[in-house]
């Protein structure tokens, strides 16, 4: 999540990345969007917000019920992907990628992992890259769940029903 980085961060993304462009794969109504908007308008950076969720305020309920004996994120965008909805925000995504005068280019997500995944994972195989090794990335993030989860747990601006999300 940009709008939670350090100082030290925030000086290496200016200095040593100088991104053109932004994609923000979170919702519009993600706490702190304003933030991270604010600090790459001084950047000089394009934002894009392209949602990787549904626009839907009860999403969460929906998917909970809809997903009540899912054990792990990739049968839920499995089903996103089959989505016309989802698959043109992936197209759009995309679009930007390509788009040269973007470059250099960060996208992101709230976590980095599944949304963010997601389209990591769809670029690694446009790119070429044995499906094996593009699972070997996404699970690279694995050791660091459990912190973040214990922080999206206690965090304040976090919605109560995303707290109770499944540890996956």
């Amino acid at each position: 999540t940009l709008h939670s980085m350090n100082r030290s961060d925030i000086a290496r993304l200016k200095e040593d990345i100088r991104p053109s462009a932004v994609i923000d794969l979170g919702t519009p109504r993600e706490p702190n969007k304003q933030r991270e908007i604010s600090l790459l308008g001084e950047m000089g950076a394009r934002y894009h917000n392209v949602p990787f969720r549904p626009d839907s305020l009860d999403y969460l309920k929906q998917e909970t019920e809809l997903f009540l004996g899912a054990t792990d994120m990739g049968e839920v965008y499995l089903y996103r992907i089959r989505q016309p909805e989802f698959g043109k925000r992936l197209v759009d995504s995309l679009e930007l990628i390509a788009d040269r005068t973007n470059h250099p280019l960060v996208f992101h997500c709230r976590v980095g992992k599944d949304r963010t995944g997601v389209l990591a994972a769809l670029l690694l195989a446009a790119a070429g890259v044995m499906d094996e090794d593009i699972v070997h990335d996404y699970t690279l993030s694995a050791p660091f769940m459990p912190d973040i989860r214990d922080r999206t747990r206690n965090d304040p601006a976090i919605p109560p029903e995303a707290k109770e999300l499944p540890d996956f």
